[in-house]
């Protein structure tokens, strides 16, 4: 089995058994039905989702007049004793996020991505194969930028959704503070290019140990992994290379620092700690977001930004950042081509 099919089933392999396993823990904690976690292995994309939004989610309200933390369902506060009306408690009502909803959230764009890759499978060969991996290699850029675009719309929405309808937070509190000072610009510029660097020498620095060891299960991912990377780039100057540079360096960069950092790395540092959610957040990146070769820069640009967010208290540095280094990539490929 070559060496990129055994990653791709090691990798579903985690996020099938994984789900599940955690379906499964949280059901008999609950009392619901364990069949919820056979659905999982099989599907986690619907059935993941599916188990946790359903539930109502954990809401609290502070009392206004000794600042003391209530259930969502009670009007009286449990430390001064002060009744309040039903209306009253309902405006103060408010939650965070929890490392399900994450895990809802990515597994549901997951969902959506595959979809769409099979949708234009379907329109332009008038069959799509429903597999668990779809060879991107077989379309277009544009196309394959279409798919980028709605799923990562769809992201977004989900995101949004999770802050403030369910759990009727504010933007802000997951980092989008449109408040720009200079060290907003100041560190994406410096960090950027070096994170641009440390990925490409890492991966020019694999493929000198697959040439000198002559180790061609290292070479074959080398080699697979480009392959992915340059379906995504237009082969012309052409309409396309509009649509990439919008979706990757506006529309991604977006999507991916309000998830995995405003919603990831706040989720899992609220129940980790800090230097915990730095850690898993940027696992959680780099597994989902690279293959195998990139997951070591993909872990390190994870953290980078994590630690930008953690000391600025925005996003837009982290996003600013994700942006340039995309661009400096895209920049980089057609001047190599």
């Amino acid at each position: 089995m070559p060496a990129q099919q055994i990653y791709l089933f090691v990798l579903l392999g985690v996020i099938h058994i994984g789900s599940a396993f955690w379906v499964y823990k949280d059901a008999k904690l609950r009392g619901q039905s364990l069949y919820w976690a056979l659905g999982t292995i099989l599907m986690p994309e619907a059935f993941f989702p599916i188990y946790f939004w359903r539930m109502e989610p954990k809401l609290i309200w502070y009392c206004p007049a000794c600042t003391h933390e209530n259930a969502d369902l009670s009007r009286r506060c449990t430390q001064c004793e002060r009744l309040y009306t039903r209306e009253e408690t309902v405006l103060r009502l408010h939650g965070n996020p929890q490392p399900s909803d994450v895990m809802v959230i990515l597994l549901a764009t997951l969902l959506v991505h595959r979809l769409c890759l099979y949708l234009t499978l379907l329109i332009r060969d008038g069959s799509g194969l429903l597999t668990e991996v779809v060879d991107i290699t077989t379309l277009s850029s544009s196309q394959l930028w279409i798919v980028e675009l709605i799923a990562a719309n769809a992201l977004i929405w989900l995101c949004f959704h999770c802050v403030s309808a369910r759990y009727f937070g504010r933007l802000r509190s997951i980092g989008l503070q449109f408040a720009f000072s200079p060290r907003h610009i100041a560190f994406p510029l410096i960090l950027a290019p070096l994170l641009f660097l440390f990925s490409e020498s890492t991966v020019h620095a694999l493929s000198q140990v697959s040439r000198w060891t002559s180790f061609t299960t290292l070479e074959n991912l080398l080699q697979w992994e480009r392959d992915q990377k340059s379906a995504y780039f237009p082969e012309d100057y052409d309409a396309s290379l509009i649509l990439t540079a919008f979706v990757s360096i506006v529309l991604t960069p977006f999507a991916y620092e309000v998830f995995f950092r405003g919603i990831g790395y706040l989720a899992l540092a609220r129940r980790f700690g800090h230097f915990k959610g730095i850690i898993l957040s940027s696992l959680f990146y780099a597994l989902f977001h690279a293959g195998a070769i990139q997951f070591l820069p993909s872990f390190v640009f994870g953290v980078s930004v994590s630690l930008l967010f953690f000391h600025t208290r925005s996003l837009i540095p982290s996003i600013i950042t994700h942006g340039l280094v995309n661009a400096i990539a895209l920049a980089a490929w057609f001047y190599n081509a």
